[in-house]
């Protein structure tokens, strides 16, 4: 799972050109919890480490959400989607989310 997951999840940040000049992928996001679907809106962080690729919802890190903040790559299913969305699945439970991007001003 972490190798089709972590090129999903490139896969994602490269469709939506996401990686900085510096390496830093943090972008705005609209997150859909689909087992409530109740749509939120965070930063998100995806940090690279040596055997997976970790994603982390901040706005979930601090606040009193019951959801998780963070998915590894390890762990949970990545899935590129059509209109350049993510979706991630949890395989023990199928709880998923799915993440799009927010416009901003720098962004179409």
């Amino acid at each position: 799972m972490t190798n089709n997951s972590a090129q999903e999840l490139q896969q994602f940040i490269a469709d939506n050109k996401l990686r900085r000049d510096d390496n830093l992928i943090l972008f705005e996001s609209g997150i859909t919890i689909c087992k409530t679907n109740t749509d939120y809106y965070s930063d998100i962080l995806v940090v690279s480490l040596p055997q997976e690729m970790v994603l982390y919802i901040m706005e979930f890190c601090t606040s009193s959400q019951p959801e998780n903040e963070m998915y590894r790559t390890s762990d949970h299913l990545f899935t590129c989607l059509p209109n350049k969305k993510l979706e991630v699945t949890n395989p023990k439970t199928g709880d998923r989310i799915v993440i799009s991007l927010v416009a901003t001003k720098d962004q179409p």
